[in-house]
């Protein structure tokens, strides 16, 4: 049994091992969490498992960005200023129990496992934000300036089950798994917002004030899962293994949004093309057979599917949103591996198929306007987007002489890929449409080599890696069609020592070039590189005492004016280990350098974007950590005194 608690976690969840950047650090973050598992018996065997957890959270986010949006007719700029709040408790609990019925006799392996998973959730949300931009074309020119508040209340409870037999029919180890799950979830929600577009060239202010409430937004689903796999052994190193799956997911939902009214001053005028009564159902049936067949230590693999998913939705307020689709598809795969007997050498060329079916909002062909600046329309003749996927790994470790050598090449070919197409005006609102296109085409491939030297007390690996990515990418925007080119280069080197269980380092520094080019004058090529230093220290003295540092230094070459393209991370952390290491206190400085500056930089095809967001910065932290009891009869302090230090380590990893 075992319990766990937490407060005021402070957004960096890793500890130490977080650096303070954007992607740890984005906006304030306060959490507490308590916990509890029970567990016996072990995974082979019949077993129980139990478990709770409540959590709170409160987030807060500010943020400012800078963004610069290239069209083939049209440049223009948008500075925005956001903040967004989010207070939330969940309770969690979930119960796994295993049941295995063993043979009469000992010499036989047929068995029979019962299993049963269940899981609750129940969570309550309060949020709310606001949204100030000015835009403007390239040449200074004030088109828009926008504004925005929003508030909202949800609860919702979500219950999980799912049931399976698993018997074993014979000492060839064949095998049959039938499972049926279900899931089902209601949500309801109420919701104020208010936003304002002051359209300056049309010198007209659009307004829309609305609210919807808790007796009027209810969402209620439920999906209902059947699973039947069987592997059998037709003769020695064959195997047949075909699969069924069948699917149904009703989802009902209703949300009735009412306008301010400014005669009777309250919020009574029904807006019909922005409300709904729906009730959607899909059904998936899918069978499939996989044959395999291995030969000394080449094995061969092929698998052909038939996927038939029937959409139904019905709207009683607006039925222009009605449809029904009906998708049919083959997908097919196949495999080849190479392994030998150690398990040190594999080599695989793998093809397969992945199929993007059109969501709802895809095909309605009604217009969504509950954005007043975007207005977004389906098309009901969409097609599933297909991808091809072909790839190629190898992997060799060399035990005798410590050295791991990995790579891989993949290919991937989009037929029918579902794209935004997108129309912006002169007052820079947008009118989005959804087409289908052939072209887009990507190779990625990567290939790594390491080396380890070590002795009694001394382990020291060095890692080399290169990573290239080419992307061929179709877009349609104000009616152009065009095309993006984008090479990505990064090699990465990293170096780790340790020495006698007391020094503890790694560096590791990449190099990442990015190039876009374009096949229209309308865009600008765009080339910069971004390139990242990491050291990481531990150091243990007096026995249990330790001293832990992590230094991070990024550099973007492409910023914009305000921002600097360069920063320094520092976190420290000194502590001591209590009680024969089933305790941990531990003083941890972030940021101890206030460099810390929320930076972000997004670039695309039509737009750059630079964001800075609030941000944690430089705080200093008292932890302490104690490990107690067991988990599944293991002890939980099983690290003991072996930090990492010198040693004979087997790399590489084995892939079935």
């Amino acid at each position: 049994m075992g319990v766990i608690a937490g407060k005021n976690n402070i957004n960096l969840s890793k500890g130490i091992n977080s650096l303070p950047d954007t992607d740890t650090s984005n906006g304030y973050i306060e959490s507490d969490f308590v916990g509890a598992n029970y567990t016996k018996g072990k995974w082979n065997e019949t077993s129980v498992n139990g478990n709770y957890r409540y959590s709170a959270q409160d987030r807060d986010f500010e943020n400012i960005s800078h963004k610069e949006t290239f069209l083939p007719d049209l440049n223009y700029i948008t500075d925005s200023k956001s903040s967004s709040f989010s207070d939330s408790d969940s309770h969690t609990a979930g119960a796994d129990l295993k049941f295995i019925i063993k043979p009469k006799s000992t010499s036989s392996n047929k068995k029979v496992r019962l299993s049963n998973k269940t899981d609750f959730k129940s969570s309550n949300q309060e949020s709310g934000g606001s949204v100030k931009s000015e835009s403007y074309y390239d040449n200074g020119d004030l088109v828009s300036d926008y504004s925005s508040n929003s508030e909202s209340t949800s609860s919702s409870s979500e219950f999980k089950n799912e049931f399976s037999v698993t018997p074993v029919l014979n000492n060839k180890a064949d095998y049959l798994n039938i499972s049926l799950g279900t899931d089902f979830s209601k949500t309801d929600s109420d919701s104020q917002k208010y936003s304002k577009n002051i359209l300056v060239n049309s010198d007209k202010t659009v307004i829309q004030d609305q609210i919807n409430t808790t007796y009027s937004n209810s969402s209620n689903s439920s999906d209902i899962s059947f699973n039947a796999f069987w592997s059998k052994e037709l003769f020695t190193n064959f195997r047949l293994m075909p699969r069924y799956k069948a699917t149904v997911i009703t989802t009902k939902s209703e949300k009735y949004i009412y306008d301010f009214d400014d005669a009777s001053e309250e919020y009574n005028d029904f807006n019909e093309l922005l409300s709904s009564d729906s009730k959607y159902v899909t059904t998936t049936l899918r069978p499939a057979l996989k044959l395999r067949y291995q030969y000394k230590e080449l094995r061969f693999e092929v698998e052909g599917a038939y996927t038939n998913t029937y959409r139904d939705y019905e709207d009683e307020l607006v039925t222009a949103r009605d449809f029904k689709a009906d998708f049919d598809y083959l997908t097919y795969s196949g495999r080849v591996r190479y392994r030998d007997e150690n398990g040190y050498k594999n080599i695989s060329l793998e093809y397969d198929q992945n199929v993007d079916l059109p969501s709802v909002g895809q095909l309605q062909p009604v217009e969504n306007v509950s954005n007043i600046t975007h207005v977004i329309v389906g098309n009901p003749l969409l097609k599933p987007g297909i991808s091809h996927n072909a790839r190629f790994q190898y992997q060799n470790n060399l035990a005798y002489n410590n050295i791991n050598i990995s790579g891989n090449l993949r290919a991937q070919f989009i037929k029918d890929k579902i794209i935004n197409s997108t129309i912006t005006d002169a007052d820079l609102n947008r009118y989005t449409t959804y087409s289908n296109i052939d072209g887009d085409y990507s190779y990625t491939g990567n290939v790594a080599v390491s080396k380890s030297y070590f002795n009694r007390k001394t382990n020291i690996n060095l890692n080399a890696r290169f990573n290239a990515n080419y992307k061929n990418s179709l877009s349609i925007q104000n009616d152009v069609k065009f095309t993006a080119k984008t090479t990505v280069l990064k090699p990465s080197f990293s170096f780790s020592y340790s020495y006698d269980n007391k020094v503890d380092v790694t560096t590791t520094y990449s190099y990442s070039q990015n190039k876009s080019i374009y096949d229209t004058d309308a865009f600008n090529d765009n080339s910069y590189f971004v390139q990242n230093l990491d050291i990481n220290s531990n150091v243990f003295f007096l026995k249990n005492s330790f001293l832990s540092n992590r230094v991070s230094y990024r550099y973007n070459s492409r910023v914009g004016d305000e921002f600097d393209g360069d920063a320094v991370f520092l976190n420290a952390g000194l502590g001591v280990e209590l009680w024969d290491n089933k305790a941990t206190l531990s003083v941890v400085a972030y940021d101890m350098l206030g460099k810390n500056n929320g930076y972000r930089r997004s670039v695309t095809e039509t737009y750059i974007q630079d964001v800075e967001n609030k941000i944690l910065e430089q705080y200093f932290m008292l932890t302490f950590v104690y490990k107690f009891g067991s988990f599944a009869g293991q002890k939980m302090n099983v690290q003991g005194k072996n930090r990492s230090g010198g040693g004979r380590s087997r790399g590489g990893s084995r892939r079935n």
